[in-house]
Protein backbone atom coordinates (compact mmCIF):
# COMPACT_ATOMS: atom_id res chain seq x y z
CA UNK A 1 0.00 0.00 0.00
CA UNK A 2 1.33 3.43 -0.94
CA UNK A 3 0.94 6.10 1.73
CA UNK A 4 2.93 8.83 0.01
CA UNK A 5 3.65 9.93 -3.51
CA UNK A 6 7.23 9.04 -4.32
CA UNK A 7 9.53 11.08 -6.53
CA UNK A 8 8.99 10.24 -10.17
CA UNK A 9 11.62 8.31 -12.05
CA UNK A 10 13.13 10.47 -14.79
CA UNK A 11 13.97 8.53 -17.92
CA UNK A 12 17.33 9.56 -19.39
CA UNK A 13 16.17 9.44 -23.00
CA UNK A 14 12.59 10.56 -22.44
CA UNK A 15 12.58 12.72 -19.29
CA UNK A 16 8.87 13.59 -19.36
CA UNK A 17 7.76 10.00 -19.93
CA UNK A 18 6.27 9.75 -16.43
CA UNK A 19 4.99 13.32 -16.23
CA UNK A 20 1.24 13.21 -15.62
CA UNK A 21 0.79 16.97 -15.89
CA UNK A 22 1.57 17.40 -19.61
CA UNK A 23 4.36 19.85 -18.83
CA UNK A 24 6.86 18.91 -21.51
CA UNK A 25 5.41 21.60 -23.75
CA UNK A 26 6.43 24.27 -21.22
CA UNK A 27 9.94 22.86 -20.98
CA UNK A 28 10.19 23.12 -24.77
CA UNK A 29 9.18 26.79 -24.63
CA UNK A 30 11.84 27.51 -22.01
CA UNK A 31 14.45 25.63 -24.03
CA UNK A 32 13.72 27.86 -27.02
CA UNK A 33 14.09 30.94 -24.83
CA UNK A 34 17.46 29.95 -23.33
CA UNK A 35 18.78 28.89 -26.73
CA UNK A 36 17.78 32.09 -28.49
CA UNK A 37 19.02 34.36 -25.70
CA UNK A 38 22.24 32.51 -25.00
CA UNK A 39 24.22 35.60 -23.93
CA UNK A 40 23.00 35.02 -20.42
CA UNK A 41 20.15 36.16 -18.18
CA UNK A 42 18.26 35.17 -15.05
CA UNK A 43 14.98 33.29 -15.43
CA UNK A 44 12.70 32.84 -12.43
CA UNK A 45 10.19 30.01 -12.42
CA UNK A 46 7.72 31.36 -9.90
CA UNK A 47 5.08 29.01 -8.52
CA UNK A 48 3.79 28.49 -5.02
CA UNK A 49 5.07 25.79 -2.70
CA UNK A 50 3.84 22.36 -3.69
CA UNK A 51 3.27 23.18 -7.37
CA UNK A 52 5.78 20.62 -8.65
CA UNK A 53 8.62 23.01 -9.55
CA UNK A 54 11.42 20.71 -8.44
CA UNK A 55 10.17 17.75 -10.46
CA UNK A 56 9.66 20.01 -13.47
CA UNK A 57 13.14 21.56 -13.43
CA UNK A 58 14.75 18.14 -12.93
CA UNK A 59 12.88 16.75 -15.94
CA UNK A 60 13.71 19.84 -17.98
CA UNK A 61 17.35 19.61 -16.98
CA UNK A 62 17.55 16.01 -18.19
CA UNK A 63 15.96 16.98 -21.49
CA UNK A 64 18.52 19.78 -21.86
CA UNK A 65 21.29 17.26 -21.15
CA UNK A 66 19.85 15.01 -23.84
CA UNK A 67 20.09 17.96 -26.25
CA UNK A 68 23.79 18.43 -25.35
CA UNK A 69 23.36 21.46 -23.11
CA UNK A 70 25.64 21.71 -20.11
CA UNK A 71 23.52 21.99 -16.98
CA UNK A 72 23.95 22.35 -13.24
CA UNK A 73 21.33 21.65 -10.58
CA UNK A 74 22.00 23.29 -7.22
CA UNK A 75 19.58 22.84 -4.32
CA UNK A 76 20.22 25.97 -2.27
CA UNK A 77 18.18 24.79 0.72
CA UNK A 78 20.30 21.64 1.07
CA UNK A 79 23.45 23.77 1.11
CA UNK A 80 22.50 26.72 3.31
CA UNK A 81 24.39 25.24 6.27
CA UNK A 82 27.51 26.67 4.59
CA UNK A 83 28.12 30.37 5.11
CA UNK A 84 29.92 30.75 1.78
CA UNK A 85 27.63 30.27 -1.24
CA UNK A 86 30.26 31.40 -3.74
CA UNK A 87 32.43 28.39 -2.91
CA UNK A 88 29.45 26.07 -3.43
CA UNK A 89 28.57 27.67 -6.77
CA UNK A 90 32.17 27.42 -7.98
CA UNK A 91 32.29 23.77 -6.93
CA UNK A 92 29.20 23.14 -9.06
CA UNK A 93 30.84 24.91 -12.01
CA UNK A 94 33.80 22.59 -11.78
CA UNK A 95 31.41 19.67 -12.26
CA UNK A 96 30.81 20.75 -15.85
CA UNK A 97 33.97 18.81 -16.57
CA UNK A 98 34.80 16.88 -13.38
CA UNK A 99 37.51 14.75 -15.01
CA UNK A 100 39.65 17.64 -16.10
CA UNK A 101 40.42 20.72 -14.02
CA UNK A 102 41.36 22.98 -16.92
CA UNK A 103 43.92 25.73 -16.66
CA UNK A 104 41.13 28.23 -17.33
CA UNK A 105 39.11 26.99 -14.38
CA UNK A 106 42.20 27.22 -12.19
CA UNK A 107 42.45 30.87 -13.21
CA UNK A 108 38.79 31.32 -12.29
CA UNK A 109 39.53 29.93 -8.83
CA UNK A 110 42.64 32.05 -8.46
CA UNK A 111 40.72 35.24 -9.24
CA UNK A 112 37.90 34.27 -6.88
CA UNK A 113 40.18 34.24 -3.84
CA UNK A 114 39.95 37.98 -3.24
CA UNK A 115 36.22 38.13 -3.85
CA UNK A 116 33.22 36.60 -2.08
CA UNK A 117 32.75 37.83 1.49
CA UNK A 118 35.25 40.63 0.97
CA UNK A 119 32.70 42.52 -1.10
CA UNK A 120 29.48 41.47 0.60
CA UNK A 121 29.51 44.17 3.32
CA UNK A 122 29.80 46.85 0.63
CA UNK A 123 27.08 45.33 -1.54
CA UNK A 124 24.72 44.84 1.38
CA UNK A 125 25.28 48.38 2.68
CA UNK A 126 24.58 49.90 -0.73
CA UNK A 127 21.35 47.94 -1.00
CA UNK A 128 20.28 49.06 2.45
CA UNK A 129 20.81 52.67 1.47
CA UNK A 130 18.81 52.24 -1.72
CA UNK A 131 15.81 50.28 -0.45
CA UNK A 132 15.50 51.24 3.22
CA UNK A 133 14.91 54.80 4.36
CA UNK A 134 15.69 54.55 8.08
CA UNK A 135 19.09 55.11 9.63
CA UNK A 136 18.24 52.53 12.28
CA UNK A 137 18.00 49.76 9.69
CA UNK A 138 21.26 50.87 8.07
CA UNK A 139 22.97 50.74 11.45
CA UNK A 140 21.56 47.25 11.98
CA UNK A 141 23.04 46.11 8.68
CA UNK A 142 26.36 47.67 9.68
CA UNK A 143 26.24 45.69 12.91
CA UNK A 144 25.47 42.44 11.08
CA UNK A 145 28.45 42.89 8.79
CA UNK A 146 30.81 44.61 11.20
CA UNK A 147 32.95 41.58 11.92
CA UNK A 148 33.31 40.68 8.24
CA UNK A 149 34.09 44.30 7.39
CA UNK A 150 36.82 44.46 10.02
CA UNK A 151 38.35 41.20 8.83
CA UNK A 152 38.58 42.56 5.31
CA UNK A 153 39.20 46.21 6.11
CA UNK A 154 42.28 46.35 3.95
CA UNK A 155 40.38 44.89 0.97
CA UNK A 156 37.57 47.41 1.40
CA UNK A 157 40.07 50.27 1.46
CA UNK A 158 41.60 48.91 -1.72
CA UNK A 159 38.22 48.59 -3.40
CA UNK A 160 39.61 49.57 -6.79
CA UNK A 161 41.91 46.56 -6.65
CA UNK A 162 38.99 44.34 -5.79
CA UNK A 163 37.04 45.70 -8.73
CA UNK A 164 39.92 44.72 -10.98
CA UNK A 165 39.88 41.24 -9.43
CA UNK A 166 36.16 41.00 -10.12
CA UNK A 167 36.65 41.98 -13.75
CA UNK A 168 39.45 39.43 -14.11
CA UNK A 169 37.29 36.75 -12.49
CA UNK A 170 34.44 37.40 -14.93
CA UNK A 171 36.78 37.33 -17.93
CA UNK A 172 38.22 33.95 -16.94
CA UNK A 173 34.77 32.61 -16.06
CA UNK A 174 33.47 33.64 -19.48
CA UNK A 175 36.39 31.88 -21.16
CA UNK A 176 35.72 28.74 -19.14
CA UNK A 177 32.06 28.69 -20.22
CA UNK A 178 33.04 29.11 -23.87
CA UNK A 179 35.54 26.27 -23.66
CA UNK A 180 33.22 23.80 -21.96
CA UNK A 181 29.76 24.50 -23.39
CA UNK A 182 30.28 24.15 -27.15
CA UNK A 183 28.59 27.39 -28.12
CA UNK A 184 25.45 26.73 -26.06
CA UNK A 185 24.59 28.50 -22.82
CA UNK A 186 25.25 26.84 -19.48
CA UNK A 187 21.93 26.34 -17.69
CA UNK A 188 22.53 26.83 -13.97
CA UNK A 189 19.40 25.83 -12.01
CA UNK A 190 19.12 27.06 -8.41
CA UNK A 191 16.23 25.36 -6.64
CA UNK A 192 14.42 26.06 -3.34
CA UNK A 193 16.13 29.39 -2.72
CA UNK A 194 12.97 30.62 -1.00
CA UNK A 195 13.37 27.95 1.71
CA UNK A 196 16.91 29.02 2.68
CA UNK A 197 17.99 31.05 5.66
CA UNK A 198 17.47 34.71 4.72
CA UNK A 199 21.17 35.62 4.80
CA UNK A 200 22.10 32.69 2.58
CA UNK A 201 19.31 33.46 0.08
CA UNK A 202 20.46 37.08 -0.25
CA UNK A 203 24.11 36.08 -0.65
CA UNK A 204 23.24 33.60 -3.41
CA UNK A 205 21.36 36.34 -5.26
CA UNK A 206 24.29 38.71 -4.86
CA UNK A 207 26.70 36.06 -6.16
CA UNK A 208 24.56 35.50 -9.23
CA UNK A 209 24.19 39.22 -9.90
CA UNK A 210 27.69 40.50 -9.22
CA UNK A 211 30.04 37.58 -9.75
CA UNK A 212 28.46 35.16 -12.22
CA UNK A 213 26.65 37.49 -14.63
CA UNK A 214 28.79 36.67 -17.64
CA UNK A 215 27.82 35.86 -21.23
CA UNK A 216 26.86 32.24 -21.67
CA UNK A 217 25.32 31.50 -18.25
CA UNK A 218 21.55 31.31 -17.90
CA UNK A 219 20.51 31.12 -14.26
CA UNK A 220 17.15 29.51 -13.53
CA UNK A 221 15.74 30.33 -10.09
CA UNK A 222 13.00 27.91 -9.09
CA UNK A 223 11.20 29.89 -6.40
CA UNK A 224 8.05 30.85 -4.59
CA UNK A 225 8.50 34.59 -5.08
CA UNK A 226 6.29 35.58 -2.17
CA UNK A 227 8.31 33.46 0.25
CA UNK A 228 11.60 34.74 -1.15
CA UNK A 229 10.38 38.31 -0.66
CA UNK A 230 9.67 37.43 2.97
CA UNK A 231 13.21 36.07 3.32
CA UNK A 232 14.62 39.33 1.97
CA UNK A 233 12.57 41.35 4.46
CA UNK A 234 13.77 39.02 7.19
CA UNK A 235 17.40 39.54 6.23
CA UNK A 236 17.13 43.31 6.35
CA UNK A 237 14.86 43.19 9.39
CA UNK A 238 12.32 45.50 7.82
CA UNK A 239 8.80 45.09 6.48
CA UNK A 240 9.20 48.43 4.71
CA UNK A 241 11.79 47.23 2.23
CA UNK A 242 10.41 46.91 -1.29
CA UNK A 243 11.43 43.28 -1.68
CA UNK A 244 9.60 42.81 -4.99
CA UNK A 245 11.51 45.73 -6.50
CA UNK A 246 14.71 44.35 -4.96
CA UNK A 247 14.15 41.04 -6.76
CA UNK A 248 13.56 42.77 -10.08
CA UNK A 249 17.23 43.77 -10.01
CA UNK A 250 18.14 40.11 -10.31
CA UNK A 251 15.40 38.60 -12.47
CA UNK A 252 15.18 39.29 -16.20
CA UNK A 253 12.31 36.97 -17.10
CA UNK A 254 9.62 35.60 -14.80
CA UNK A 255 7.75 32.46 -15.82
CA UNK A 256 4.88 30.62 -14.18
CA UNK A 257 4.17 26.97 -14.96
CA UNK A 258 0.47 26.76 -15.87
CA UNK A 259 -1.74 24.74 -13.53
CA UNK A 260 -2.57 21.25 -14.78
CA UNK A 261 -6.02 19.87 -15.42
CA UNK A 262 -7.57 19.07 -12.05
CA UNK A 263 -9.54 16.13 -13.44
CA UNK A 264 -6.49 14.56 -15.08
CA UNK A 265 -4.39 14.82 -11.93
CA UNK A 266 -7.22 13.46 -9.77
CA UNK A 267 -7.55 10.50 -12.15
CA UNK A 268 -3.80 9.95 -11.89
CA UNK A 269 -3.75 10.10 -8.07
CA UNK A 270 -6.79 7.82 -7.88
CA UNK A 271 -4.93 5.27 -9.98
CA UNK A 272 -1.57 5.82 -8.25
CA UNK A 273 -3.03 5.12 -4.81
CA UNK A 274 -5.07 2.24 -6.26
CA UNK A 275 -8.36 3.37 -4.74
CA UNK A 276 -10.31 1.02 -7.01
CA UNK A 277 -9.06 -1.77 -4.75
CA UNK A 278 -11.54 -0.44 -2.24
CA UNK A 279 -14.25 1.38 -4.17
CA UNK A 280 -14.66 -1.27 -6.86
CA UNK A 281 -14.07 -4.34 -4.75
CA UNK A 282 -16.48 -7.14 -5.63
CA UNK A 283 -17.98 -7.05 -2.14
CA UNK A 284 -18.98 -3.40 -2.65
CA UNK A 285 -20.30 -3.78 -6.15
CA UNK A 286 -22.97 -6.19 -4.88
CA UNK A 287 -24.84 -3.20 -3.44
CA UNK A 288 -26.58 -0.68 -5.67
CA UNK A 289 -26.06 2.10 -3.12
CA UNK A 290 -22.28 1.65 -3.24
CA UNK A 291 -21.69 1.02 -6.93
CA UNK A 292 -21.08 4.65 -7.88
CA UNK A 293 -18.98 5.67 -4.89
CA UNK A 294 -15.82 5.76 -7.01
CA UNK A 295 -17.48 8.26 -9.36
CA UNK A 296 -18.69 10.45 -6.52
CA UNK A 297 -15.27 10.34 -4.87
CA UNK A 298 -13.39 11.51 -7.97
CA UNK A 299 -15.93 14.17 -8.90
CA UNK A 300 -16.10 15.59 -5.40
CA UNK A 301 -12.33 15.46 -4.91
CA UNK A 302 -11.99 17.45 -8.15
CA UNK A 303 -14.57 19.93 -6.90
CA UNK A 304 -12.77 20.48 -3.59
CA UNK A 305 -9.36 20.80 -5.23
CA UNK A 306 -10.58 23.25 -7.84
CA UNK A 307 -12.64 25.37 -5.45
CA UNK A 308 -10.10 25.48 -2.63
CA UNK A 309 -7.14 25.82 -5.02
CA UNK A 310 -5.14 23.02 -3.39
CA UNK A 311 -1.54 22.72 -4.54
CA UNK A 312 -0.27 19.52 -6.17
CA UNK A 313 1.41 18.52 -2.93
CA UNK A 314 -1.78 19.16 -0.96
CA UNK A 315 -3.69 17.03 -3.46
CA UNK A 316 -1.20 14.19 -3.02
CA UNK A 317 -1.54 14.39 0.76
CA UNK A 318 -5.34 14.42 0.52
CA UNK A 319 -5.31 11.19 -1.48
CA UNK A 320 -2.63 9.55 0.66
CA UNK A 321 -4.56 10.30 3.85
CA UNK A 322 -7.82 9.08 2.33
CA UNK A 323 -6.06 5.88 1.30
CA UNK A 324 -5.07 5.22 4.89
CA UNK A 325 -8.55 6.03 6.19
CA UNK A 326 -10.14 3.52 3.83
CA UNK A 327 -8.13 0.68 5.37
CA UNK A 328 -10.42 0.96 8.41
CA UNK A 329 -13.63 0.30 6.48
CA UNK A 330 -15.07 -3.09 5.67
CA UNK A 331 -15.55 -3.47 1.94
CA UNK A 332 -19.34 -3.30 2.26
CA UNK A 333 -19.41 -0.29 4.64
CA UNK A 334 -21.05 3.00 3.80
CA UNK A 335 -18.29 5.54 3.16
CA UNK A 336 -20.32 8.51 1.91
CA UNK A 337 -17.45 9.92 -0.22
CA UNK A 338 -18.75 13.49 -0.26
CA UNK A 339 -19.20 13.64 3.52
CA UNK A 340 -15.91 11.84 4.17
CA UNK A 341 -13.94 14.23 1.96
CA UNK A 342 -15.71 17.25 3.45
CA UNK A 343 -14.60 16.34 6.96
CA UNK A 344 -11.11 15.32 5.89
CA UNK A 345 -10.82 18.82 4.44
CA UNK A 346 -12.22 20.39 7.64
CA UNK A 347 -9.78 18.41 9.80
CA UNK A 348 -6.78 19.47 7.71
CA UNK A 349 -7.65 23.11 7.09
CA UNK A 350 -10.14 24.08 9.81
CA UNK A 351 -8.94 22.16 12.89
CA UNK A 352 -10.75 24.41 15.40
CA UNK A 353 -14.08 23.78 13.65
CA UNK A 354 -13.31 20.06 13.42
CA UNK A 355 -12.68 19.91 17.16
CA UNK A 356 -16.02 21.61 17.90
CA UNK A 357 -17.83 19.16 15.62
CA UNK A 358 -16.08 16.18 17.19
CA UNK A 359 -17.04 17.36 20.70
CA UNK A 360 -20.66 18.06 19.63
CA UNK A 361 -20.30 21.69 20.68
CA UNK A 362 -22.32 23.08 17.78
CA UNK A 363 -26.07 23.40 17.67
CA UNK A 364 -27.66 22.37 14.39
CA UNK A 365 -28.02 26.00 13.32
CA UNK A 366 -24.35 26.68 14.10
CA UNK A 367 -23.24 23.52 12.34
CA UNK A 368 -25.34 24.40 9.29
CA UNK A 369 -23.76 27.85 9.11
CA UNK A 370 -20.20 26.51 9.43
CA UNK A 371 -20.63 23.76 6.83
CA UNK A 372 -22.32 26.21 4.49
CA UNK A 373 -19.17 28.35 4.66
CA UNK A 374 -17.10 25.32 3.66
CA UNK A 375 -19.40 24.37 0.78
CA UNK A 376 -20.69 27.74 -0.40
CA UNK A 377 -18.35 28.15 -3.37
CA UNK A 378 -18.88 24.64 -4.73
CA UNK A 379 -20.60 24.54 -8.07
CA UNK A 380 -20.68 20.93 -9.16
CA UNK A 381 -22.88 20.31 -12.17
CA UNK A 382 -23.34 16.64 -11.30
CA UNK A 383 -23.04 16.89 -7.51
CA UNK A 384 -25.66 19.20 -6.03
CA UNK A 385 -24.22 21.21 -3.18
CA UNK A 386 -27.61 21.29 -1.41
CA UNK A 387 -27.60 17.51 -1.29
CA UNK A 388 -24.05 17.33 0.12
CA UNK A 389 -24.99 20.01 2.66
CA UNK A 390 -28.10 18.07 3.67
CA UNK A 391 -26.21 14.79 3.97
CA UNK A 392 -23.67 16.42 6.28
CA UNK A 393 -26.53 17.82 8.39
CA UNK A 394 -28.31 14.50 8.72
CA UNK A 395 -25.07 12.71 9.65
CA UNK A 396 -24.30 15.33 12.31
CA UNK A 397 -27.84 15.15 13.65
CA UNK A 398 -27.48 11.38 14.03
CA UNK A 399 -24.20 12.05 15.82
CA UNK A 400 -26.03 14.31 18.28
CA UNK A 401 -28.70 11.65 18.78
CA UNK A 402 -26.03 9.24 20.02
CA UNK A 403 -25.60 11.69 22.90
CA UNK A 404 -29.39 11.79 23.44
CA UNK A 405 -29.73 15.12 21.68
CA UNK A 406 -32.51 14.97 19.11
CA UNK A 407 -33.14 17.89 16.79
CA UNK A 408 -35.74 18.27 14.10
CA UNK A 409 -34.40 19.72 10.88
CA UNK A 410 -37.74 20.44 9.22
CA UNK A 411 -40.95 21.88 10.63
CA UNK A 412 -43.45 19.36 9.29
CA UNK A 413 -46.44 20.92 11.05
CA UNK A 414 -46.85 23.70 8.53
CA UNK A 415 -47.30 23.90 4.80
CA UNK A 416 -45.19 24.62 2.93
CA UNK A 417 -42.63 22.95 5.16
CA UNK A 418 -39.82 25.09 6.54
CA UNK A 419 -36.31 24.45 7.76
CA UNK A 420 -35.69 24.97 11.46
CA UNK A 421 -32.40 26.71 10.76
CA UNK A 422 -31.26 29.40 8.35
CA UNK A 423 -29.33 28.78 5.16
CA UNK A 424 -28.45 30.69 2.02
CA UNK A 425 -28.82 27.54 -0.05
CA UNK A 426 -32.09 26.94 -1.85
CA UNK A 427 -34.45 25.99 0.96
CA UNK A 428 -36.76 23.83 -1.14
CA UNK A 429 -33.78 21.86 -2.46
CA UNK A 430 -32.44 21.30 1.05
CA UNK A 431 -35.86 20.16 2.34
CA UNK A 432 -36.25 17.80 -0.60
CA UNK A 433 -32.73 16.42 -0.04
CA UNK A 434 -33.25 15.84 3.69
CA UNK A 435 -36.54 14.02 3.08
CA UNK A 436 -34.91 11.94 0.34
CA UNK A 437 -32.03 10.97 2.66
CA UNK A 438 -34.43 10.08 5.49
CA UNK A 439 -36.58 7.99 3.16
CA UNK A 440 -33.56 6.05 1.88
CA UNK A 441 -33.02 4.46 5.33
CA UNK A 442 -29.32 3.86 5.21
CA UNK A 443 -27.87 6.50 2.95
CA UNK A 444 -26.88 8.56 5.97
CA UNK A 445 -24.92 7.25 8.93
CA UNK A 446 -23.86 8.85 12.18
CA UNK A 447 -20.88 11.10 11.79
CA UNK A 448 -19.11 9.04 14.45
CA UNK A 449 -18.81 6.27 11.85
CA UNK A 450 -16.61 8.60 9.78
CA UNK A 451 -14.85 10.62 12.49
CA UNK A 452 -13.40 7.49 14.08
CA UNK A 453 -11.83 6.61 10.74
CA UNK A 454 -10.64 10.15 9.99
CA UNK A 455 -8.99 10.25 13.42
CA UNK A 456 -7.40 6.85 12.72
CA UNK A 457 -8.82 5.44 15.95
CA UNK A 458 -10.43 2.36 14.39
CA UNK A 459 -8.66 -0.90 13.79
CA UNK A 460 -7.29 -1.41 10.30
CA UNK A 461 -9.42 -4.00 8.55
CA UNK A 462 -6.85 -4.71 5.89
CA UNK A 463 -3.84 -3.14 4.21
CA UNK A 464 -5.49 -2.63 0.86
Amino acid sequence: MKLKHHELEIDINNPFLNCKLNREQYADVLTQIVYNYADGFVLAINNEWGAGKTTFVKMWRQKLNYKDFKTIYFNAWENDYDSEPMVALLAELKNINPKDATSTFKKVLKNSVTLSKNLFPILIQSLAEKYINTEIIKDAVNTITKEATQLFEEEVIKYADKKQSLDAFKIELGKYIQEECNGKPLIFIIDELDRCKPDYAVQVLECVKHFFSVPGIVFVLSIDKEQLCNAIKGFYGSESIDSANYLRRFIDIEYQIPSPSVKEFVDYLYEYFNLDEFFRHENRLKYDQLKRDHEYFKKYASLIIDTKQLSLREQEKLFAYTRLILTQFEKNNFVLPTVLLTFIYVKQYKPVLYNKIELRKLEIAEFANEIEQVLKDYNGKELKVEYIFSLCLVCYNKYLEENHIHKQLIDVNIEPKKLLFKTNFNEDSVIYSIKSIDDSRGEAVSLSHLLDKINLTSQLVTLI
